[in-house]
């Protein structure tokens, strides 16, 4: 680090005025700034911190050197582990010297505090020591500057070297939080920013004006001149904004008591909820009110604990919903809203109640009677269709175009367009339609995914290379329905020259009938300008199933299908027979 070229010595001599004394006769010292690089600029004006602590070392203060990080304590300015003793001059003068810097900055949107923020991120001045405790002998107070805004950073006003003017410890306090913030000292004697003196209280002034100290110099971050008040209003934004309740949903998770613990939103349960609350205004917030919205599927039994927000803070929040009964079987949305008398504002999130996702079925057989049609054909003729056997290996340039067999090795049969054919040329022209039989979910009551094989070869030969077709010749589809409607799931683009595993979720797909599966192979150009070859192996889909009991016209769940409650009367003969044993 280096100290500013155009600095006063940090040991002032007699004669020259404090910062921000309106007293020609005062003798201070002046606060000044070191110029240090920053370990990164915030462009981002939102992650600017919105809160400024003004720090009175209750019991004093212990800093070490380190990276500014005012979380924890440490300064690149202090030489030493260096202790500051409390601001020493009352409760009367230190009030004023808060709501004094809290009228510096009510032009803008931060938050002035004295009360600790703990690990939420902000400027800290502290107010309190003697220049020397920190190596600064001489100076009034002392600030990190890059011309960049500086978060989380520590600035000084040494309250024993200046003494117990509260006017005089406010524009000091200005000014070296100014400088963290990138302004410069200015030569503008209304401006805290400013080594000028004689003109009355000064507060940011919205004027352009001229850098430098007791001459004009050129401004060294980039500008002509300095606009205290615009500079800080493109900071953070314009002030006098009313106090908001921000939320956001982090987290939603079964509740570990009184619950099964299976990770599902079982009804009859209860749900924890945890959200961040925000107040981004300027004004402490009045108690902020929850409210929960889930269409009647989820109800709101307590908030851990009020939450009042000083403006500028966060604060974590937990909430309790019960899981009701027509919850069941259903993707639940739900909204948390906060209020305030100036509005609500609303976060959201989904649930899916009383379904297990966790689970894949075994793989499909896939020398099921599938159905294979021949092909479209084009006007130029088509050739080529889905079949199923052991395919003939062929191979280009070491590489294998066809595969001898399945994912599982040579000579295991699978199904693919094709079974033959020439390593220069395309099997399948046209499109052909490979559809599954219908697949027996059981109690399932959502498909979520499906996982596969895949062999897949898409070249585009038509400009006299080689090179990856752009386009997706195989397209998945799906039907919930035994085929009467279809939902795309996948699309492949690009080529493997080995079999990859693909697996493919997706929001959960509600069962009203046997699933179904079908992959279209298509190639629009001719044998020799397309070049494709497709396999498919080891099919499994991915689902839900019921945790809890679907119950006619309570429990909310859609039309149950016929194969998941087929087991029902087996059932109820098996357990009257129980019984009947049982009493015999």
């Amino acid at each position: 680090m280096f100290r500013s070229s155009c600095l006063a010595p940090l040991l002032l001599t007699a004669g020259l005025l404090a910062v921000g004394s309106s007293d020609a006769s005062a003798e201070r010292p002046r606060g000044t700034y070191v110029r240090m690089e920053q370990p990164a600029a915030h462009d981002d004006h939102d992650d600017v911190p919105r809160i400024l602590y003004l720090n009175r070392c209750i019991g004093g203060c212990t800093l070490t050197p380190g990276q500014d990080d005012a979380i924890n304590n440490t300064s690149g300015i202090v030489n030493g582990t260096s202790l500051l003793a409390e601001f020493p001059y009352g409760d009367e003068v230190w009030n004023e010297v808060v709501e004094c810097v809290r009228d510096q900055y009510s032009l803008f949107n931060i938050n002035i505090t004295d009360q600790d923020p703990g690990t939420v991120p902000h400027f800290e001045s502290i107010v309190a020591g003697y220049a020397e405790d920190i190596g600064a002998g001489g100076a009034g107070g002392i600030a990190p500057f890059s011309c960049g805004v500086w978060g989380n950073s520590i600035n000084f006003t040494f309250a024993e070297t200046l003494g117990g003017n509260a006017q005089i410890l406010c524009e000091v306090v200005a000014q070296e939080s100014g400088h963290v913030m990138g302004l410069e000292h200015a030569m503008l004697c209304e401006d805290p920013m400013t080594y000028l003196s004689g003109c009355g209280p000064k507060k940011f002034q919205n004027i352009d004006a001229e850098c430098g100290e007791f001459e004009a110099v050129p401004c060294s971050c980039g500008n002509a001149t300095q606009n205290s008040v615009q500079h800080l209003v493109d900071i953070f934004g314009p002030g006098d904004i009313e106090p908001t309740a921000e939320v956001t949903i982090m987290s939603v998770a079964e509740d570990p008591e009184g619950s099964d613990g299976n990770a599902v939103a079982d009804p009859g349960e209860a749900l924890l909820i945890d959200v961040v609350v925000k107040n981004v205004g300027n004004a402490t917030t009045e108690e902020v009110e929850f409210t929960l919205k889930s269409g009647g599927h989820l109800k709101l039994r307590k908030v851990e604990e009020p939450v009042i927000l000083g403006a500028g803070l966060s604060a974590s929040v937990r909430l309790v919903a019960d899981v009701n009964a027509s919850a069941c079987g259903r993707e639940v949305e739900f909204e948390v809203r906060t209020s305030l008398e100036q509005g609500d504002w609303s976060d959201s999130a989904a649930i899916t109640s009383g379904v297990d996702l966790s689970s894949w079925t075994s793989s499909l057989a896939t020398d099921e009677p599938w159905v294979a049609d021949d092909g479209e054909e084009p006007a130029e003729g088509g050739q080529g269709a889905w079949e199923f056997g052991v395919p003939e290996q062929t191979i280009f340039a070491g590489r294998i175009v066809q595969p001898g067999g399945g994912s599982d090795g040579a000579g295991t049969p699978i199904w693919t367009t094709g079974l033959t054919g020439a390593w220069d040329e395309s099997s399948l022209v046209g499109s052909s339609t490979l559809e599954t039989s219908g697949i027996d979910v059981g109690n399932w009551f959502t498909v979520t995914g499906v996982q596969y094989r895949l062999w897949h070869l898409a070249y585009d030969r038509s400009s006299g290379g080689l090179a990856p077709s752009p386009e997706a010749h195989l397209v998945v589809e799906l039907s919930k329905n035994n085929g009467k409607t279809w939902k795309e799931i996948d699309r492949i683009v690009g080529e493997e020259f080995r079999w990859d595993v693909r697996e493919v979720t997706f929001d959960p797909i509600e069962i009203s009938s046997d699933v179904k599966l079908r992959f279209i192979a298509t190639n629009d150009g001719t044998v020799d300008d397309r070049l494709i070859e497709i396999g498919i192996d080891q099919i499994s889909l991915q689902g839900g199933e019921l945790t809890c009991t679907p119950t006619s016209g309570g429990c909310g769940c859609s039309a149950t299908p016929s194969n998941r409650t087929a087991w029902v009367p087996w059932f109820a003969v098996l357990l009257l027979l129980w019984v009947r044993r049982r009493r015999a």
